[in-house]
């Protein structure tokens, strides 16, 4: 565990030290580019909760976080149970931490959501301010904060991309291992084999535990349901089950497009079609604009869900084992996360296109 001191401490930057960028060149990068932060690392997850507790307890303004998406995930859950703690010592004097991303990990899925891809660019311009503020509701279950998760497909796609990093280890081939082709290995070598020839699907069960049920689509746009508290919303077969409120996943890969579509609801994507079906219409998968027979998008703010065998679990991109229950809420902790996308102004006409495409003008700016 380290921390390297600068000349103030409005800004922290917490490092990972097993994401995949960070090292001895990056954090003297850091402290070159921004001198005035507090950079601080940790290895274990004792260690970032110890660190998150020390930020906290000294009252950053800004907090930069450095790693992937399971790094944020840490972060997150650490914040949560420290932030009584926190208002009994600030109270109402000082707002809670803006959250800024370094994407130094792997696939880097809020990065992308937030234009923090480019860490080098992300530094040079928080000297200017030159961002703006977002806010991100997250969800929680199990005791942990998330943007996103998932069952079936994607978290066996990251076992098998887990399998793939661990076999190139140290080897020539390990760049090419951690890069988007080796993941695209783990999806096209590794799972789709699998699941073209797997006969005996997931039955799965959600339950609705909140008071929206909203309907997604590009086509129809968003549509309130008459799903009530303790009232089935789905039952069926499935593949793959996703929740998040950020759009992308890693890799720009925007499997979320309806996640911000409205304040404090989260997208939950079912999906029982087959491999090939959306493997030929990979480029809208992509994009985001992908609708298939078989693919159901839902605005939800609790659920439940009820698996017939343990299914592969993945949380922020790190891989949790299987599960055969859970149950996905909207926590009540926002953090508002340093936006380093186009200047609101210029995004808005974009965001208005894209709310009338969906049919309903979604929370722009949001």
């Amino acid at each position: 565990m380290n921390t390297q001191k600068g000349h103030g401490r409005e800004i922290a930057v917490l490092l990972n030290e097993n994401a995949r960028k960070v090292g001895r060149r990056v954090k003297k990068a850091i402290l070159k580019a921004y001198p005035k932060v507090h950079l601080y690392t940790s290895r274990t997850l004792d260690e970032a909760k110890a660190k998150v507790r020390e930020l906290l307890h000294k009252g950053y303004e800004r907090v930069m976080c450095g790693g992937g998406d399971g790094t944020l995930v840490s972060f997150f859950s650490h914040m949560k149970e420290h932030m009584d703690e926190w208002y009994r010592r600030w109270g109402e004097k000082m707002k809670p931490p803006r959250i800024g991303i370094l994407g130094l990990g792997t696939g880097n899925g809020c990065a992308s959501s937030f234009g923090a891809t480019n860490w080098k660019g992300v530094m040079s311009r928080l000297e200017d301010d030159d961002y703006s503020l977002t806010p991100l509701h997250l969800i929680e279950s199990e005791g942990m904060l998330f943007p996103f998760a998932g069952l079936g497909w994607d978290a066996a796609i990251l076992n098998n991309y887990i399998e793939t990093l661990k076999r190139y280890e140290g080897t020539r081939w390990e760049k090419w291992a951690k890069s988007l082709i080796g993941y695209l290995h783990a999806v096209f070598v590794k799972t789709v084999p699998r699941e073209l020839f797997r006969r005996d699907p997931v039955w799965c069960r959600v339950m609705n535990r909140g008071d929206e049920v909203y309907l997604a689509s590009h086509r129809r746009g968003i549509q309130p349901l008459p799903v009530g508290r303790g009232q089935t919303l789905y039952e069926g077969p499935m593949k793959i089950i996703m929740v998040g409120t950020t759009e992308f996943y890693g890799f720009n890969l925007k499997v979320l497009p309806f996640s911000r579509a409205k304040q404090g609801l989260f997208q939950l994507r079912i999906g029982h079609v087959s491999p090939v079906s959306v493997l030929i219409r990979i480029g809208a998968l992509w994009r985001g604009t992908i609708e298939l027979d078989g693919i159901y998008d839902y605005l939800v703010k609790d659920v439940e869900i009820t698996l017939s065998r343990p299914t592969p679990y993945q949380v922020g991109g790190d891989a949790m084992g299987y599960r055969t229950q859970l149950r996905f809420r909207t926590s009540d902790l926002v953090v508002e996360l340093m936006d380093f996308r186009k200047p609101l102004e210029e995004r808005e006409p974009e965001l208005i296109d894209e709310a009338h495409d969906m049919g309903t003008v979604c929370c722009v700016g949001v």
